[in-house]
């Protein structure tokens, strides 16, 4: 919540160090750390070390069967499903969690980060109505009165009217947005809750963008950036897609366009070394922007080396047994993969069986991780 990214990073190590046995083996507790250490390197964009810590801590999570800490490794694999922009994955995530939030009572603040990924996920395919009935059902209203207790989860309310302002230039609508987010900059400030504040300072420079306020938007990403650079946030910027790159590439040049109005704006606000630090923080989040190449729901394996990857398997997985493999790289346990399918559990754990054999593993976690080396995830 205060953005020390490290501190935090340190903590969950100390968590895992107390959950490891005298042998070297975690016990199941360790799925909580292990899937908070993977959002963690997600937003520092080390995209291969979250995935290693999100895998085993899935696993570790359903074996556990604790409903807060399976419910949290749902939140956190969907994070990173969005990040790698597969809508699909993301969407398979978002329906175990809700099965798990319809048979038990989950706590508010994982159903507002669930809220925001469903947003985001019809955000993305364009799905707008989608997002209207939510706003319409959720009892959440601009004027209405901000909850600690739900995470500020009218944040999700204002990603929709920010959507919204963009797609049909809505002055009205731009307003709404730009009182309800100044409202949650303020409350987010107030509680020192710097990880909320950057994610609104970002909505708001992309919602005074929309509506060609430029000197507006600029000052509220320059502090969003002064935020971030800390603690190392990059994917709460880069997630925002091509909008926030544009502000980002125009920020960066009018910095560097001496005695330009916005540059002399921002230094009666900074000092001028801390200036020179967000300037070089733009620099490299723009650069993350270009390395982030891969097409929503595209492996960046190619379908040849897919090809290739795959005739190296002892034996090609059957259609079935691609579809159990991907349920349980979505985190399902076994009950749950046999629910979709409408089949035996029994079946499942001999398509389990069929898959580790085929393979080469002995592990679920060792399944994913290998799959996903030979581009069949």
């Amino acid at each position: 919540k205060q953005g020390r990214f490290q501190d935090a990073i340190d903590t969950f190590q100390d968590f895992l160090r107390m959950a490891t046995l005298p042998n070297g083996n975690e016990t199941l507790l360790a799925g909580f750390a292990n899937v908070r250490l993977g959002d963690l390197y997600r937003e520092r964009n080390n995209l291969a070390l979250a995935s290693r810590y999100l895998t085993q801590g899935m696993e570790q999570s359903v074996h556990l069967g604790q409903v807060d800490v399976l419910m949290d490794a749902y939140v956190c694999l969907g994070r990173y499903h969005l990040t790698m922009g597969d809508l699909n994955s993301l969407s398979g995530t978002l329906q175990m969690a809700d099965r798990v939030a319809q048979s038990t009572k989950a706590d508010a603040w994982i159903l507002c980060w669930l809220d925001d990924l469903r947003l985001r996920l019809w955000l993305a395919e364009g799905n707008l109505d989608e997002a209207r009935h939510w706003v319409q059902n959720s009892g959440l209203s601009p004027d209405g009165p901000l909850s600690y207790q739900h995470d500020l989860h009218h944040q999700n309310l204002a990603r929709v009217l920010v959507a919204q302002g963009r797609l049909t230039g809505s002055k009205p609508v731009y307003e709404k947005a730009s009182a309800l987010l100044e409202r949650l900059r303020a409350a987010a400030e107030q509680a020192g809750w710097v990880h909320e504040e950057i994610r609104i300072r970002v909505l708001q420079a992309i919602n005074d963008q929309t509506h060609h306020k430029s000197n507006s938007a600029f000052i509220s990403l320059a502090r969003a950036v002064s935020l971030a650079e800390p603690g190392g946030y990059v994917r709460v910027f880069v997630d925002e897609r091509d909008i926030m790159r544009g502000l980002l590439v125009a920020l960066d040049k009018n910095l560097r366009n001496e005695g330009h109005g916005i540059q002399k704006q921002l230094e009666l606000s900074f000092q001028l070394e801390h200036l020179a630090t967000i300037q070089n923080y733009i620099t490299r989040l723009i650069s993350a922007f270009d390395k982030n190449t891969a097409e929503p729901g595209v492996s960046p394996i190619s379908n040849a080396e897919q090809t290739r990857n795959a005739s190296a398997m002892i034996e090609p997985l059957s259609p079935r047994e691609t579809e159990v493999l991907k349920l349980l790289a979505q985190g399902c346990a076994d009950k749950n993969i046999a629910d979709n399918l409408v089949i035996a559990r029994e079946t499942v754990h001999k398509h389990l069986k069929n898959i580790y054999g085929k393979l080469g593993v002995h592990s679920r976690t060792e399944a994913i991780a290998h799959a996903r080396e030979l581009g069949l995830l």
